[in-house]
């Protein structure tokens, strides 16, 4: 996943929100980043057996919540479909770019789709904003364009914000003592989350990715995570500015032929989401 964008956070804020007096709750992680209170977390050990194997050891003590990394070896993503009969609640780590890659990875993954689309229940996938300095922002009055994405009638008078960096001193514009001049303060998530019902399930198990995704947010009025961001931009919370450079594809790593070239173009960095798996337990990744 593109670095800095709020996997490790998003989970283990996931795992936090259940109550460990009552949960057994367990992860499997590549590299421990932090500890979460009443969690039993280890660490993937690549000397004593694969991942798939090690996620199976955890499992059969029976668990009622796992945090696995990721399904990066063959067989791991088999575990968690088969212990889900169990009514384990799996969260799974991955890297993409949006919820529908997400899905297509996950059933890529389990190489079934029907045995893939019975254990999803839920796709959280976000990325990090930069928010505004509330001392220095600038107020301004959007274009057309921009008022029209963000869903705001024409002609009708809105307000929004941009990056400034500056306030005003003896009438002297000088760099905010809050922000030291960059303007931002902070940073928040944007985040889409796509619960997945039977019906969107059916479609899923048959490979229509796009049409199970459809289907989801149809039922659940769930927005994009370009429509959430944009609702961080009239809220006031970012810019849209902010906004265009999280959406951007990275920069092409030095060396990299140029446009035109034989070499394809490089993808665009993934973006965290996770899955969270059980046929019984609906919940709030990840599938980062």
């Amino acid at each position: 996943a593109r670095p800095g964008q709020g996997l490790t956070t998003l989970t283990y804020a996931l795992l936090g929100r259940h109550d460990s007096l009552t949960s057994n709750i367990k992860t499997l992680e590549r590299r421990f980043e932090r500890v979460v209170e009443g969690v039993e977390h280890t660490d993937f050990d690549a000397g004593k057996s694969d991942f798939g194997t090690q996620l199976q050891s955890i499992v059969r003590r029976g668990p009622d919540v796992v945090f696995a990394a990721d399904v990066a070896e063959d067989g791991s993503s088999k575990v968690l479909c088969a212990a889900g009969a169990r009514s384990t609640l799996f969260y799974v780590g991955m890297p993409s770019d949006s919820v529908p890659d997400i899905l297509a990875a996950w059933l890529k993954s389990v190489g079934d789709p029907k045995a893939a689309a019975d254990a999803l229940r839920m796709v959280v996938t976000q990325r990090l904003v930069r928010k505004l300095c509330l001392t220095c922002r600038a107020p301004y009055t959007p274009n057309p364009a921009e008022q029209k994405m963000l869903g705001i009638a024409a002609g009708k008078p809105v307000q929004i914000y941009k990056q400034s960096g500056k306030v005003l001193i003896k009438d002297q514009p000088v760099d905010c003592p809050t922000c030291k001049g960059v303007g931002f303060l902070g940073s928040c998530a944007v985040v889409e989350v796509l619960p997945l019902d039977n019906e969107s399930r059916a479609v899923l198990a048959t490979g229509d990715v796009k049409g199970a995704y459809m289907q989801a947010r149809r039922t659940f009025k769930c927005p994009s995570l370009q429509d959430a961001a944009l609702l961080k931009v009239r809220s006031g919370e970012t810019s849209f500015d902010e906004v265009k450079r999280i959406f951007a594809p990275p920069p092409a790593p030095a060396g990299t032929a140029p446009a035109g070239a034989a070499k394809p173009a490089a993808a665009p960095a993934p973006t965290p989401g996770a899955v969270a798996t059980s046929p019984v337990k609906p919940t709030g990744q990840k599938k980062q």
